[in-house]
């Protein structure tokens, strides 16, 4: 019940310890989002990159159109007018057969940017002023590619609590992988690689996947021996701007843990250990209840967790300057166990949707057939 938790906290420690190793002189970076269907967002995640404290000379921003049904293309276009020379809007051909489509828009706005080093957010993201530079600190010798945090906003429901309180937890346990030195995943909407890195891959891990073209592409990029960070700092911090909805966040959980069988080992047993261990809390619980003499073992097993919990928390959240109140902590605590056990069953259907597509949940491994 307790290993998952002691070993998320040394591995935010040994990442914390780090430091950001980038020099003084800001490279040329292309910002590039991908956005399919988000007319209600996109305006406000293309303000936010224009609004980047980033010499003009250096930073290029690309739009790139994913087959969008709505008014996607006409707000980004409008933006483009008003802001001639600083944005670019593209449109994504077809995706050849063997390419998902996000990644074929993806790696299509890849060849078209300029920049030494690639940034990526969603549509539905905005970013602070200091977040291109921020996250150009981290590139120093060595560093390929760098990820970070992304939170939604505070907001007073239950709903919007858990949901923001569970996404801290996914950053934190990244932030822990890359401090043992073996990155696990990635964030899609907060992530840059140097272009040099993507041109050694070839393109895009895995393209044939709906998913993973940030874990996956994380996970390739170490395996060449290139060094992947988690940036520090609060200014480094995306803000997703979409309300939780149920059915969405069951297809999101859908969509990543459809790439979790390509994962290495390790992390494939500490996801499943950490699982096990939530089951154990839930167990614990219905324990106390039937065995009373179980209560105080129980009680003392399960405060030993959330120490350990609460120490990496606090340690992550000091790292991006943010807070987490005791209320919600302990909120999490209590609620997040049910929702670990549960996430998994969200993959027992063949197929996930996503942006009004529909998508297998399992595609066939190098040289595995399926009927």
């Amino acid at each position: 019940m307790v290993v998952p938790a002691a070993i998320w906290l040394v591995g935010v420690l040994l990442w914390s310890a780090r430091r950001p190793s980038g020099g003084k002189q800001l490279p040329a970076i292309s910002i590039i989002v991908a956005a399919r269907n988000e007319e209600e967002l996109i305006r406000s995640c293309l303000e936010s990159l224009l609004g980047q404290n980033y010499p003009d000379r250096l930073i290029e921003i690309l739009l790139v159109d994913d087959h969008s049904t709505d008014r996607t293309p006409q707000i980004a276009e409008e933006l483009r007018t008003a802001h001639p020379g600083r944005l670019r809007v593209l449109s994504a051909p077809p995706s050849p057969p063997g390419f998902g489509s996000k990644k074929w828009a993806l790696q299509y706005a890849i060849r078209q940017a300029r920049g030494e080093i690639l940034l990526f957010t969603d549509a539905d993201c905005v970013v602070r002023p200091e977040w291109a530079a921020t996250m150009m600190t981290h590139f120093g010798p060595g560093v390929g590619a760098v990820t970070g945090a992304i939170f939604p906003p505070l907001r007073q429901g239950l709903g919007e609590r858990l949901f923001r309180l569970e996404r801290l937890m996914v950053s934190l346990t990244t932030a822990s992988a890359i401090g043992w030195g073996h990155p696990a995943s990635a964030a899609g909407g907060n992530f840059a690689y140097r272009r040099e890195v993507f041109e050694k891959l070839g393109g895009l891990a895995h393209p044939e996947l709906a998913s993973g073209d940030d874990d996956l592409m994380a996970q390739t990029i170490a395996r060449r021996g290139w060094r992947v960070d988690f940036a520090k700092g609060a200014d480094s911090v995306v803000t997703d701007l979409r309300p939780p909805d149920v059915r969405r966040a069951i297809a999101a959980a859908a969509r990543h843990q459809s790439t979790l069988r390509y994962y290495p080992l390790r992390w494939r047993a500490l996801f499943a250990l950490s699982i096990v261990s939530g089951a154990a809390v839930l167990g614990c619980i219905v324990a106390a209840f039937l065995q009373v003499s179980l209560v105080f073992p129980l009680i003392a097993g399960l405060l030993l967790r959330a120490g350990l919990d609460l120490a990496g928390v606090n340690r992550f959240c000091h790292s991006l300057r943010q807070t987490v109140s005791p209320a919600d902590f302990a909120l999490a605590e209590v609620l997040l166990p049910f929702y670990l056990v549960a996430r998994p069953l969200f993959l027992l259907s063949p197929r996930f949707a996503w942006k009004g597509r529909v998508h297998s949940s399992a595609v066939p491994l190098p040289g595995e057939t399926r009927t």
